[in-house]
């Protein structure tokens, strides 16, 4: 399952290194055209020039990277003028490729860790910003200058979308890792499920409140669900 995502990520980077240049040259023609037509792109094709650009640029800059090797081959071969500075900047850039190659690394291996934590925090957040007019809250985490004063101030779709990526990546890289290095389930993991679970059960009672007596069954329901399916995860054969 490594080698074959490994494959795919490496596919990717050979579609996008043949790719590059189509990218580029659309992207400038919707420029002169937008240049030429006032604001054409966003009128007629309802999307900011900006994304494409961006997008262009992560573009190049991974064609960029996924050819280093070869550059730094052609300026060793080569004796224009400037060619050793430019082999320096190539040869710093192999080292930032090295350094964040081993941060992805380092990133997939704690995918679940980091998963489980930003989710705790999404969950505390989320809880501070349902009681946030009550003294007690604003005394001890929204007094003037806090950082999550600063934080919930639209600021938490940010927040959740980064909790909904690490999940992906949990599930694709999780698993693997987990089929690596099996670990004995411990008490700590189902205390911890317990607590994730009245929480869960908590926040969805507090949202559903005015329905009455259906918010009790609805967050019980809730709360036995993620218990219940976190557990079977748990305990879920390769």
């Amino acid at each position: 399952m490594i080698r074959r995502n490994s494959q795919m990520i490496r596919y990717l980077l050979e579609i996008n290194d043949v790719s590059f240049k189509y990218y580029l040259g659309i992207y400038l023609i919707l420029l002169v055209l937008d240049i030429w037509k006032g604001d054409f792109v966003f009128r007629v094709l309802r999307f900011p020039l900006d994304w494409l650009m961006w997008f262009v640029i992560v573009s190049g800059v991974l064609k960029l990277f996924f050819n280093l090797d070869k550059l730094i081959l052609w300026t060793k071969q080569s004796h224009f003028f400037g060619s050793k500075e430019l082999l320096n900047l190539l040869s710093f850039l192999k080292g930032v490729k090295s350094y964040f190659s081993y941060l992805f690394q380092e990133f997939k291996r704690s995918v679940n860790s980091i998963f489980s934590w930003s989710l705790i925090f999404y969950l505390v957040l989320l809880l501070i910003e349902e009681f946030k007019d009550t003294e007690f809250v604003k005394e001890a985490f929204l007094f003037e200058e806090s950082f999550l004063k600063w934080f919930l101030a639209e600021r938490m779709n940010w927040l959740l979308g980064w909790v909904i990526l690490t999940g992906i990546f949990s599930v694709f890289w999780g698993e693997q890792q987990e089929k690596l290095t099996k670990e004995k389930i411990t008490k700590k993991d189902y205390l911890f499920i317990l607590g994730l679970g009245l929480l869960g059960a908590y926040l969805i009672f507090y949202k559903t409140k005015e329905l009455g007596w259906l918010s009790y069954v609805i967050s019980v329901i809730s709360g036995l669900l993620i218990i219940l399916l976190s557990i079977i995860i748990l305990n879920e054969e390769d």
